[in-house]
């Protein structure tokens, strides 16, 4: 999850570097054991990653330059240092490297990606804050005349978080998420949650008329998942803590799709 929003595509060049820029990140959470009931539809490991918020006092700039990529960030206060804002990205320029290979099917290939990312932070009053973040990414391989890829994220989310007490606090998320299958996520958080999804998965087609590869495309598929959730982290001493949630879940499949239906107790056809 980057910012509540999930991510489907989460490496750059096929796993050789993560789509994270390390100068975007302001923290990271890892959960391996105890899921948290407000990531319930997750049924394996989390990794709740948040993008950078911009300082509310000073102008900053950085950057780097390496070997396959470069990285350029600023970050500034605006609006009486009320507020402020991240912009930044990352580009590659790989395509030398593989210049330099021995095989001729490498040296007539490319591989290229870039990605771009902002925030805006905003906080009113000492008991109000909220914000909205964008990111997006892009990733092209081209292995000599044979094979081509093209794939990347691009994602945004807004939140607005409210301080009642010391002790009790409310957060609402409102974020969209897509990668180059067209898979969209919508979901809103405040205890009750809910995420559409619009599953296009793709074609499958020739690269040429030599081509043995066969025309296919997968069929949409659109379902609604809806939850409400109640979690707390208590911690009676410094060495012990409690984490328990519950969680409420349905799903409903929207369609439209083509099922069968079969008598029950009869016998199938060999056919």
């Amino acid at each position: 999850l980057l910012d509540g929003a999930p991510v489907f595509n989460t490496s750059h060049v096929f796993g050789l570097l993560s789509i994270f820029s390390p100068d975007a990140i302001s923290n990271v959470s890892l959960y391996k054991g105890y899921i948290p009931p407000s990531f319930g539809e997750r049924v394996s490991s989390v990794m709740d990653i948040h993008l950078k918020e911009g300082s509310f006092t000073k102008f900053h700039a950085n950057g780097g330059i390496g070997l396959l990529d470069s990285r350029l960030m600023i970050e500034s206060p605006i609006f009486n240092e009320k507020s402020s804002f991240v912009l930044g990205g990352r580009t590659s320029y790989s395509d030398w490297l593989l210049k330099k290979m021995p095989d001729i099917d490498l040296r007539n290939s490319s591989a290229h990606f870039y990605d771009i990312f902002g925030s805006f932070t905003a906080m009113p009053d000492p008991k109000n804050k909220t914000g909205f973040s964008v990111y997006a990414s892009k990733d092209r391989f081209q292995y000599a005349d044979e094979i081509s890829y093209n794939y990347g994220n691009f994602l945004c989310s807004f939140y607005w978080h409210h301080q009642y007490t010391n002790h009790f606090s409310s957060k609402m998320i409102l974020s969209h998420s897509r990668n180059h299958t067209a898979r969209d996520v919508v979901d809103f958080s405040f205890r009750v949650q809910g995420i559409y999804y619009n599953l296009n998965p793709g074609i499958q087609e020739p690269l040429d008329n030599k081509s043995d590869i066969l025309y296919k495309e997968l069929h949409p598929e659109q379902g609604l998942e809806m939850a409400v959730y109640l979690g707390d982290n208590y911690e009676p001493t410094r060495k012990i803590s409690i984490q328990a949630g519950l969680r409420f879940s349905g799903y409903a499949f929207l369609g439209p799709n083509q099922i069968n239906l079969y008598q029950p107790g009869s016998e199938l056809s060999p056919s």
